[in-house]
């Protein structure tokens, strides 16, 4: 490849492309923020319940474990019901219950808010990894990943933000309120980011031919850019990403 022609590749991508992962980039970038925001108020939260650093170290646990529950299942139902429409409501899972992790008044309350935030994080990666992939030309689909995984840096540092101006000033509470932010990031989806036409293609033959459903899916996956082989790196993707995204939480315990 020419400098000329690796310096210009991005002009080879379509707008519905760069939609797809702007959606996908920026809905990690947020869920990222809505994970961390646990870490960031750890102190508060456990000094607040009399939490042990065996049973704050639960909480986040419980997300993690969590995450790659929903990861597994949005992937099952993206295949059925559509990769952005999964994407969204996974992005409205875990906004909508990082917002009630502000009204827990119980280490039990606490766990199972954080644990539904999990199915949103690992959903979210499930099915914005696969609509990034479906979306992108295959010689430039790995770049897409990669920017789509740097939200996760950005999300972390907007956590640390928040808990600096937020925490000190309005308490733990008001920090996870700040978390339902997130879900006014699907009303710009569903108006701008359509599936992709791969999946589009799968859906329509299946339809007409309910038998031929499996038949249906791969020769979709074959004829789309000639990538025979990436729904497996796909899946295991979509499996690992959100529960190594998350390994590094358990030494913020220590």
């Amino acid at each position: 490849m020419s400098e000329r022609a690796a310096q210009s590749w991005w002009r080879e991508v379509d707008g519905k492309a760069w939609r797809a992962l702007t959606a996908s980039g920026t809905g990690w970038m947020l869920d990222a923020m809505d994970v961390m925001l646990y870490v960031m108020a750890i102190d508060a939260i456990g000094a607040e319940f009399d939490l042990s650093k065996a049973e704050s170290g639960l909480v986040a646990s419980a997300t993690l474990l969590a995450s790659a529950f929903g990861g597994v299942v949005s992937g099952a139902l993206a295949d059925r019901f559509g990769r952005v429409r999964m994407l969204m409501i996974a992005m409205l899972i875990y906004s909508v219950f990082t917002g009630l992790t502000a009204t827990a008044q119980s280490f039990e309350q606490l766990i199972f808010w954080r644990a539904l935030v999990g199915l949103g994080m690992g959903g979210e990666w499930s099915a914005g990894a696969v609509l990034v992939a479906e979306s992108w030309p295959a010689q430039h689909r790995g770049k897409a990943i990669g920017l789509m995984q740097s939200g996760w840096a950005i999300g972390y540092m907007l956590a640390a933000l928040i808990a600096a101006t937020i925490l000190p000033t309005f308490g733990w509470r008001a920090m996870f309120l700040v978390g339902v932010a997130p879900a006014l990031l699907t009303i710009w989806i569903r108006r701008h980011v359509p599936e992709p036409q791969v999946w589009q293609r799968a859906n329509e033959a299946a339809a007409s031919a309910p038998g031929q459903v499996e038949i249906v899916i791969q020769a979709a996956a074959v004829s789309a850019h000639d990538h025979h082989h990436y729904h497996n790196i796909d899946l295991v993707v979509c499996l690992l990403g959100p529960v190594y995204m998350g390994a590094e939480l358990p030494g913020e315990f220590g």
